[in-house]
């Protein structure tokens, strides 16, 4: 069985050290990987960021990069990994302090300006 990952799991698995991390690149290790097609350039995005943040070393977010660039991914368009993801349907708004009136006050909820 294919195993479909996003940019947040990738991003663990090629960086995060911990306990998510772990469990992150067990899960790419488990089985063919599946994507949508835009998923390399958001965990690119990610790790640029990272290391602009000074939260990763420029070197490790590039070795990361690199290990991305490797991995055995099969990338489909949106539309096609889209019911095996999830359906908008579903997707409920924020409800953490501050978002709990989304969308009306988006604005105050969401800054406008974000470093990076």
């Amino acid at each position: 069985m294919s195993v479909v990952v996003d940019s947040s799991v990738v991003v663990a698995a090629l960086i995060d050290s911990g306990p998510v991390g772990r469990w992150a690149e067990a899960l790419l290790l488990s089985g063919p990987l599946v994507a949508p097609h835009l998923m390399p350039v958001e965990a690119a995005n990610i790790l640029r960021r990272s290391a602009l943040a000074g939260h990763v070393l420029a070197d490790v977010a590039s070795l990361a990069h690199g290990e991305l660039l490797s991995l055995p991914l099969e990338l489909f368009p949106y539309a096609r990994v889209h019911p095996v993801c999830g359906s908008c349907d579903r997707i409920s708004p924020p409800t953490t302090d501050g978002t709990s009136r989304w969308p009306r006050n988006w604005d105050r909820a969401w800054p406008r300006s974000t470093p990076g």
